[in-house]
């Protein structure tokens, strides 16, 4: 995990804050199943969209230092700049799964 996280720099770390941040008001919002709080969707939703953004940027680096190259190591830098798009999907389909469980608990309450 630790490889992970260097590997898609620096706003890693914030990314996956922000995604701890989402996931506990998702099951916060499941146990109580109150429609009314925050929705922590939007949460994972900046978390995705701040990971794809940092991807780009790493691709971006990526292709400006491609020329003359090695293959592997053009292989290595992707893998390295969609390690934020991992996680920042990764985040949103925890909060979503979360999130409908919480759909059913209000649905069923009612």
């Amino acid at each position: 995990m630790l490889e992970f996280m260097r590997a898609g720099g620096a706003l890693m770390w914030p990314l996956l804050t922000l995604g701890v941040f989402a996931i506990v008001a998702a099951a916060r919002q499941a146990l109580a199943a109150d429609p009314e709080m925050a929705r922590p969707l939007r949460l994972s939703s900046a978390c995705l969209t701040a990971s794809i953004a940092w991807s780009v940027l790493g691709l971006f680096v990526v292709s400006k230092h491609a020329a003359g190259a090695p293959a592997e190591i053009l292989v290595m830098g992707v893998g390295e700049a969609l390690c934020p798009t991992v996680l920042g999907f990764g985040t949103y389909a925890l909060v979503a799964m979360i999130s409908t469980m919480s759909g059913a608990r209000t649905l069923k309450a009612s």
